[in-house]
């Protein structure tokens, strides 16, 4: 006997799109105002389900059930830590060089800020890079990055306990796959569409953090490895990471060699990140979450709005597992999840 909820059908439609949207918003909000609780705790679902597969392979290789779920706490501390440090290298390499070419950048900002006048064209009070505002921006970053750490603390408690209490998934289709097939199937594509968005991720921002690295190093530009980095964590940031990890190296490539070399490196880095990120990598993610690009920049603003910054990393897993609990758990919602870039549920 199925005990799967039969779809409404005494409410009319623009009734039901309405109590949909308000039972949204209240969610959205309640999501808002608690975004500081509940942020970590999603970021640590998200490192929990890309490493579970490990779990399974350990669990099939004779590991007991403790032993597994220990591995994956490791894995999963080892991947957040990992990138916490990068973010702590690259703030404090950051800060290093200000220090170092702070006045040069102040120069050329104001030179900017001349020439945009000249041309009779008008700033906003404040534009432009002096000393002290590159003091306070590398002020502001540590503090973010404290901040970071602390929360960082909440993720690797709910790392531990989620990853214990993962075994409780172990054999959900064998107890429940008769009566619950469509969900337990929508929640098995949500895991493996946020495991193949990372792994696609990591594999494009590692090679555009190479290549950037590589070419700064070469053109002599201060700080390559800082900047490599950068590349690297804005790599997980869809369509917007591009511009935030391109304009600091210009700017600084600017100050210390000149119009030329920041010409050379506007254009090799347009090159190997549009390439790589707007090209190919994009067509990789299609494939892999099945969403279209519209919806894909939406994401990082809305979520961005909702969670905080950590809204950017979120934002395609938050928006894949949305669509998942409002459109894949009814079948006849076709239509909307091909709208969303859902070109194998719509088949």
């Amino acid at each position: 006997m199925s005990t799967e909820q039969a779809p409404m059908t005494g409410i009319p439609p623009a009734i039901r799109a309405v109590m949909v949207l308000a039972a949204g918003g209240v969610a959205i909000a309640s999501i808002y105002f608690v975004r500081g609780m509940i942020a970590p705790a999603l970021l640590a679902m998200v490192v929990v389900i890309s490493v579970h597969p490990l779990r399974r392979k350990l669990l099939s290789l004779g590991w007991p059930n403790w032993a597994a779920s220990c591995a994956i706490v490791l894995v999963s501390w080892l991947i957040l830590l990992g990138i916490l440090v990068l973010m702590i290298v690259g703030v404090a390499q950051f800060g290093q060089l200000i220090q170092q070419y702070g006045n040069d950048v102040s120069s050329v900002s104001a030179a900017l800020v001349d020439a945009v006048h000249n041309l009779g064209l008008t700033l906003p009070p404040g534009a432009g890079m002096d000393a002290g505002s590159l003091v306070a921006l590398v002020a502001t970053l540590t503090e973010a990055i404290l901040g970071l750490v602390v929360s960082s603390a909440f993720v690797l408690v709910y790392i531990l306990f989620m990853s214990f209490d993962a075994r409780l998934f172990d054999g959900l289709a064998e107890r429940f796959g008769r009566g619950h097939a469509l969900t337990l199937a929508a929640f098995a594509r949500y895991g493996s569409s946020v495991r193949r968005y990372y792994v696609i991720n990591t594999i494009f921002g590692a090679a555009v953090a190479v290549c950037d690295g590589l070419l700064l190093w070469w053109l002599g530009v201060p700080g390559a490895l800082t900047w490599a980095v950068l590349a690297f964590v804005t790599n997980y940031i869809p369509s917007v990471g591009f511009i935030i990890g391109l304009v600091p190296p210009v700017l600084l490539a600017f100050a210390t060699g000149g119009w030329q070399t920041a010409l050379v490196v506007l254009a090799l880095y347009c090159v190997i990140n549009v390439g790589l990120q707007v090209f190919l990598q994009p067509r990789f993610v299609s494939n892999a979450v099945q969403l279209n690009l519209t919806l894909t920049f939406f994401s990082v603003v809305f979520w961005v709005v909702i969670l905080g910054p950590v809204g950017a990393l979120l934002s395609i897993p938050m928006t894949l597992l949305v669509r998942m609990l409002v459109l894949e758990l009814n079948d006849r919602e076709t239509f909307a999840r091909w709208l969303t870039g859902d070109r194998q549920g719509s088949c």
